[in-house]
């Protein structure tokens, strides 16, 4: 499923009205590529990669996770609805850069170029790191909801994603504190990448909403 990148159309506007109460954005600020939707694009590309069952985008794909260091943070949502009584769960976890890795090398194992490419590219990314990013995995059954709240610095740059795991339709909204809308994302994918620039230090609510079919065990990311 192809990733929906919630880059929010708000930013243009006013961060505070006289009367109205904006969302909280810096209206002057633009989001930029994180290591957050760097890793979000490697999941996109490596999708790609197995349904085109291509080496070279596979390589690419394990080359941007492989660059992205990931730290575990615990955090708890508060979960919601009532859970499906039968539903799939086929994936235990959106892939890591190191199976990207194994399936990049089963992929060129008889193209001696490829491999070598593969090679340079794990060579290169010990030694260029593209950043770290905060990960929290999370399983949520079909029918039910994840409420996360999320703080972010104001007049920094925040990024977050949620990559699952291919099993459940994942819709995605992020609210300010006044639940005003920030980003959302519908479309039938569970995967979603999200970048603005808060006007304030505070606290967003991050809403996930599994639709079905099955069981995800997805990643929370952010930087």
């Amino acid at each position: 499923m192809p990733l929906r990148l919630c880059l929010t159309a708000l930013l243009a506007a006013p961060a505070f009205a006289q009367d109205t109460p904006g969302p909280n954005l810096d209206p002057a600020a633009r989001a930029t590529p994180t290591a957050v939707a760097q890793l979000a694009l490697a999941q996109d590309v490596y999708a790609q990669a197995l349904a085109q069952n291509d080496p070279l985008a596979m390589l690419t794909a394990a080359k941007l996770a492989g660059a992205v260091d990931m730290a575990p943070v615990t955090r708890s949502p508060e979960t919601t609805g009532q859970p499906a009584e039968a539903q799939p769960d086929s994936h235990s976890a959106p892939p890591a850069a190191t199976a990207m890795l194994a399936q990049a090398r089963a992929m060129v194992a008889e193209d001696d170029t490829l491999a070598a490419l593969l090679t340079e590219a794990e060579t290169g990314n010990s030694l260029v790191r593209a950043g770290t990013v905060s990960a929290t995995p999370h399983t949520l059954p079909a029918g039910q909801t994840d409420l996360w709240h999320l703080p972010f610095d104001g007049g920094t740059l925040a990024g977050l994603a949620v990559l699952g795991d291919g099993d459940g339709n994942l819709d995605l909204t992020l609210t300010d504190a006044n639940g005003l809308a920030l980003c959302l994302e519908t479309a039938p994918a569970d995967r979603s990448a999200c970048a603005f620039v808060p006007a304030a230090t505070g606290y967003f609510t991050l809403t996930v909403q599994n639709h079905g079919p099955g069981r995800n065990s997805y990643l929370l990311l952010t930087n």
